[in-house]
């Protein structure tokens, strides 16, 4: 548990227990200390990572101390729908560490970015363009299609379907079972 520290970050979950962004504490305490004036029902309440019990303000403040880590909307907010990032870490996750050419999964720092069509070639960095290579493909591939290097892909690249749970606030352990893997989230230009 955390000291009760004004600035700390509190992740907010949906009714659905869906992470939907890391806010600090005094926003949390906003929710926490409204009610919905249609039933009294509190905005939001605290979740107790071990025991997925739920405490209001009230309750908290009287048994612990401690800053509260998660809290929970009492209704529906929105799934964030997070844009992808085109970054080295999502090329890698969508080709799951494997060459599109020989697949080959030699490890991360023997696997390159490789531009199916040449960038010298008008090749654009995009997600249907670009794919994981390890670096003996990449050349013998050098700055030619694949087709004229006589390599074919295994898949053909695209937009990955994952939606990563991207949050740039430190990690906290009570966090972990609600939110997926950090990804880089750099984006990659054109």
């Amino acid at each position: 548990m955390r000291a009760l520290a004004i600035d700390s970050l509190v992740l907010f979950l949906n009714r659905n227990y869906v992470a939907v962004g890391a806010r600090p504490l005094r926003r949390a305490l906003k929710k926490l200390c409204a009610s919905y004036s249609d039933t009294g029902t509190p905005k939001a309440m605290i979740l107790d990572p071990a025991t997925y019990k739920t405490w209001t303000w009230r309750e908290w403040s009287m048994l612990k101390r401690e800053a509260p880590e998660i809290v929970v909307l009492s209704r529906y907010a929105d799934t964030p729908q997070h844009k992808i990032s085109f970054s080295r870490r999502a090329i890698y996750k969508r080709d799951h560490y494997t060459c599109q050419y020989c697949g080959a999964q030699p490890g991360p720092e023997e696997l390159t970015i490789d531009h199916v069509v040449p960038k010298s070639r008008g090749g654009v960095s995009s997600w249907s363009n670009c794919a994981l290579c390890c670096v003996s493909c990449n050349k013998r591939k050098a700055d030619r299609t694949p087709a004229e290097a006589g390599m074919r892909l295994r898949h053909q690249p695209k937009r990955p379907l994952f939606l990563p749970m991207l949050c740039e606030a430190p990690r906290i352990a009570s966090w972990e079972k609600f939110l997926g893997e950090a990804y880089w989230t750099v984006e990659l230009k054109s």
